[in-house]
């Protein structure tokens, strides 16, 4: 298992990736980390609005709005799905390896699902929740008592 050997930092996870830098342009601090994510993500929904336009991005919403039909009318579904995936993974490991200086450890998940059972003990979500009922029992329509008009 991964999280059981010592080569892999165990259980704790990675830490301190060191900032990157462009030049002697070292990205240390969330001010500067703005002047590299900004230019990116301009650029990336750039791409997106590029794909989604293209024939792929056609193929893909038709495969959207109904899968039967977009394969009735010859475009190869699973091909397109694998597609969509690559492209949102890529997405995804840019913007996770563009933030990853700035977190302070980036921790396996067994490390987070015991901090989330750690928190899971306090009643304040449960008192929340019993709240939330009792007020939707005794005033459906709201707190302030706006009910929403319909027009048939």
């Amino acid at each position: 298992m991964v999280s059981c050997t010592e080569f892999l930092s165990a259980s704790i996870g990675f830490e301190s990736f060191p900032p990157p830098y462009i030049g002697s342009f070292v990205v240390n601090d969330h001010a500067a980390d703005y002047y590299i994510v900004m230019p990116l993500a301009l650029i990336g929904l750039y791409v997106s609005f590029s794909i989604l336009s293209s024939d792929i991005g056609r193929s893909i919403k038709a495969i959207r709005e109904d899968q039967l039909a977009a394969a009735a009318s010859g475009i190869h579904v699973s091909k397109y799905k694998v597609i969509a995936f690559v492209i949102s993974a890529l997405y995804a490991g840019c913007a996770g390896s563009l933030r990853a200086h700035l977190a302070p450890g980036i921790l396996t998940l067994q490390h987070d699902l015991g901090r989330l059972q750690a928190r899971g003990r306090h009643l304040q979500g449960r008192y929340a929740f019993l709240l939330l009922i009792v007020v939707l029992m005794v005033k459906p329509s709201g707190l302030l008592g706006v009910e929403a008009k319909v027009k048939a």
